[in-house]
């Protein structure tokens, strides 16, 4: 599955980036520290307005219906 993160904080924007449909949220969250700038301390994920949770378990095709997502990362 593809997604593409919008950073809200500094205007950019990344992908589509490839990942995995059994990855987990927190590992779609560590990933998007090392690529996207991502800092949990500072930063919340949104997902179609909704602020996501670092701490569900629940893999990325469980929790997103499509193959093309958009993410945002807004300040806290």
């Amino acid at each position: 599955m593809f997604i593409t993160v919008s950073n809200e904080v500094n205007g950019q924007v990344f992908g589509p980036l490839e990942v995995h449909g059994d990855m987990t949220l927190p590992d779609l969250t560590a990933l998007l520290e090392l690529d996207c700038g991502f800092d949990e301390s500072k930063h919340d994920l949104y997902y179609n307005m909704e602020k996501l949770s670092s701490q569900t378990t629940n893999t990325l095709k469980e929790i997103f219906g499509s193959e093309n997502d958009l993410f945002l990362i807004r300040n806290k």
